[in-house]
């Protein structure tokens, strides 16, 4: 990933085992690898837009803080389930929430996910 220009957070990580190990057996085999990071080579870091437009979608009531029930919320009404399941939004908030106060402001989404 790194020769491909990547550097992936730990929850990117997280994600990549949810979504790349298919047999649940907590290792990603070279063919699971390769079914995963297929395309992802060109992809690049997230634009100032985009990490905003992001944040916004999660930001369900508009104070400028993402809350774990909504990202839930969030993730049930757009069947993202698969992708970023429970354990996933815990990490992440732990991860993310560097001042403990439960929210995830815009600049720790950020640091979270660029």
């Amino acid at each position: 990933m790194n020769k491909c220009g990547q550097r992936p957070t730990k929850l990117d990580i997280a994600l990549i085992m949810t979504q790349g190990d298919h047999d649940d057996n907590g290792v990603i085999t070279f063919d699971e690898f390769t079914a995963l990071m297929k395309g992802k080579c060109s992809r690049g870091r997230y634009t100032y837009s985009q990490l905003r437009e992001q944040f916004e979608l999660f930001d369900k009531d508009k104070d400028g803080f993402i809350e774990k029930l909504e990202m839930i919320e969030i993730v049930r009404e757009l069947a993202l389930g698969s992708s970023f399941p429970r354990e996933v939004i815990e990490q992440l908030f732990r991860e993310a929430d560097v001042d403990g106060d439960g929210k995830i402001s815009f600049e720790e989404f950020i640091l979270a996910v660029n």
